[in-house]
């Protein structure tokens, strides 16, 4: 069991990773030429802010409270 354990976070952490190159990669490919490595590393930093607030283990919130408190942040907005 240690060793499918360790496989599978060893996984989990390839995939995050993954992420953040993806979206750094995004940014690079979307923002003009002079703006391409700032973009790509503000997009980067808040790929990691975002996983480390919500998707992270030891996460302060979870993302069920976020999803929760955007869908009743937009019920509230567009109520008649």
């Amino acid at each position: 069991m240690r060793v499918i354990r360790g496989a599978a976070l060893s996984v989990r952490f390839g995939l995050e990773m993954c992420l953040v190159a993806a979206m750094g990669v995004i940014a690079w490919e979307t923002a003009s030429p002079g703006w391409r490595w700032p973009l790509a590393a503000l997009a980067i930093v808040v790929v990691l802010v975002i996983w480390g607030l919500f998707l992270s283990p030891k996460a302060a919130a979870t993302l069920f409270v976020v999803v929760w408190a955007v869908d009743r942040a937009i019920l509230a907005i567009t109520a008649p």
